[in-house]
């Protein structure tokens, strides 16, 4: 309160003679309390209207050092150095005019140095003292200064090097657009771009670093930043917003991590990859001329090549890369006529089922081929050129080569799986049919009656029997065996009566067949499900036929019953009817009673 109180007097016989001349002594009560602030204006009037006094030159040095902490040393650093010479000027003047006379008839000034003379024992002031401490003081401010303008310099070195490397990184953007096409149209000069984003990235936080050193015992702590990377991405969205290096929390994109992680993965993987894709290209045009020339299959040799074409690391890059399209495309074709090539044999087997097995393997084949290219829309090629101009040029020349190319296998493939398929379905057909001499032999039931053999019975691959009616006059019976090659070496036949298996009564006919475990013998039974008017029983054929010598014997019976089963033991024939009834017929076709 007293301390207040005496500052308020002090304002006041100030107020009243601060128009009048300063007197020093007046304003030292302030200086030697260190209140700069309340003395600064009536000190500087002093100084100014009295330029002989030596220690209102040290306190308007020691005044200039006060206001040092009270500057922003980053934005504020023309006025610090200001006044950081302003101060080593008052104290320099104050060392040049401090003299052992000065100090004598104004010790009362210079309280804060007296010391006890360690030899007189006496208190006082020594003039080597004062000058040592002006010395060190001044000193102290030069190195002040030179940190000053050492952490000015590597503030404004580090934000200028990461604008710098911002718009680098936007001519970058500006040229690729995204990080697929940034990977796949790199060439040397992506490189040096990369290259020069890290490296001015990498001098900007070495900068920074020689900065941090020094502004948080200059600042006082106010600025003590902490650096955040940012992770760079997508190159579309990220890398983009500013810093503001005044900040304490610094959040910068991390530059160097995303310009060193594109150029490694550049050098390691995709511009080897990008030879790898037109070394397979030459490759595959060898086999496909290989198989047009020599007409020789490639088929194992061109998939050996489909192993090596390299998906899954494309793919980290770009979802559907074109090259691999392509190239996939040459190889499903190369498949294909390999195919045709090696199964010409196969096509033209005896054997129906090998036959069809060929024509199937092609058709999934051309299949293949027409799924990969058919949805594919020329109009990609020229999207995408830019991306993958190094394949292109080296395997097509230009893109409009490879559209012509691409058209032409999908007219190609297109046409082919209709054949194919046309050719599938006309031999599958073709297991449903035997070839007997110039008639055909259905094998399943009810194919027409335009057809003279009207089949009762099948056995799959291995026996048929039914009806043949050759002309309106005659049925008979028929056995044919069912081979691969659907014409039967087995083909026997034997008369019906026909009052009871005429077209007509056609519906109600059914067979069985009995063979020996050999089969060599048969027994053919041709029955009807329909009675006879006159005795009301069931008509039953029964034909004995051997493999080797054709047909031994037929007989014609009538039954109680319809025939349900027949086996074969013991050299006779066993009928079993629905009506639970047993009919013996021994070897000679002599029904037993």
């Amino acid at each position: 309160m007293y301390k207040r109180f005496f500052i308020i007097l002090f304002l006041l016989s100030f107020s009243t003679s601060f128009a009048q001349k300063v007197k020093y002594k007046d304003i030292y009560t302030w200086l030697a309390n260190k209140q700069y602030d309340e003395a600064e204006p009536f000190l500087k009037k002093y100084v100014k209207e009295n330029d002989d006094n030596p220690n209102a030159f040290l306190f308007m040095g020691l005044l200039y050092e006060h206001k040092l902490n009270k500057a922003d040393v980053l934005k504020e650093t023309k006025k610090l150095l200001l006044q950081i010479d302003s101060s080593i000027l008052y104290l320099n003047k104050a060392y040049t005019t401090i003299t052992e006379k000065e100090l004598r008839k104004n010790d009362e000034y210079y309280e804060s140095f007296k010391r006890r003379d360690l030899r007189t024992g006496e208190f006082g002031v020594k003039l080597s003292d004062v000058q040592f401490f002006l010395e060190k003081k001044q000193q102290e401010l030069k190195e002040r200064a030179d940190k000053v303008k050492l952490t000015n310099t590597y503030f404004v070195l580090s934000d200028s090097l990461y604008k710098g490397t911002q718009k680098l990184f936007a001519n970058l953007v500006e040229k690729y657009r995204t990080n697929k096409s940034l990977v796949l149209q790199a060439d040397d000069e992506t490189l040096k771009q990369l290259n020069a984003i890290s490296v001015k990235f990498d001098s900007c936080t070495k900068a920074f670093g020689i900065y941090k050193t020094n502004v948080v015992a200059l600042s006082k702590g106010k600025y003590d930043q902490k650096i955040s990377l940012l992770n760079i991405d997508d190159i579309s969205k990220d890398g983009k917003e500013p810093a503001n290096f005044f900040e304490n929390d610094l959040k910068l994109w991390d530059y160097k991590i995303f310009a060193d992680k594109q150029t490694k993965l550049i050098k390691t993987d995709w511009i080897p990859v990008r030879d790898q894709l037109v070394n397979l290209d030459i490759e595959i045009n060898k086999l496909r001329n290989k198989l047009e020339v020599d007409s020789i299959s490639v088929y194992t040799e061109i998939q050996k090549i489909e192993t090596k074409l390299p998906y899954e690391l494309m793919r980290t890059v770009d979802e559907n890369p074109l090259p691999i399209f392509v190239l996939q495309s040459k190889i499903n074709e190369l498949k294909y006529k390999s195919l045709i090539v090696s199964n010409k044999k196969l096509r033209d087997s005896a054997d129906y089922y090998i036959m069809i097995k060929a024509i199937q393997s092609e058709y999934q084949a051309i299949k293949n081929l027409d799924s990969l290219v058919s949805k594919f829309d020329l109009i990609e090629i020229d999207k995408r050129a830019y991306d993958y101009q190094h394949f292109i040029t080296n395997t097509f020349n230009k893109a409009t080569i490879l559209k012509t190319y691409i058209r032409g296998l999908q007219e190609y493939s297109e046409k082919q799986v209709q054949l194919k398929k046309f050719e599938l379905n006309f031999r599958t057909r073709g297991l449903k049919w035997l070839t007997s001499d110039t008639d055909s032999v259905a094998l399943f039931n009810n194919p027409g009656e335009q057809y003279a053999f009207q089949p009762l019975l099948v056995i799959p691959d291995k026996f048929t029997t039914g009806l043949h009616y050759k002309d309106t006059a005659t049925v008979s019976g028929y056995l044919f065996n069912i081979p691969t090659s659907r014409k039967p070496d087995l083909k026997f036949t034997f008369n019906l009566d026909k009052k009871y298996f005429s077209k007509f009564r056609q519906a109600f006919a059914k067979s069985i067949l009995v063979t020996d475990p050999a089969a060599q013998i048969f027994f053919v039974l041709i029955y009807s499900e329909s009675k006879t008017n006159k005795e009301g029983k069931y008509p039953v054929t029964v034909a004995k036929i051997y493999r080797s010598d054709g047909l031994a014997w037929q007989f014609d019976f009538l039954l109680d019953g319809i025939p349900a089963t027949a086996n074969f033991v013991s050299g006779e024939l066993a009928i079993s009817t629905s009506d639970a009834r047993v009919y013996n017929i021994d070897k000679n076709g002599k029904l037993k009673q």
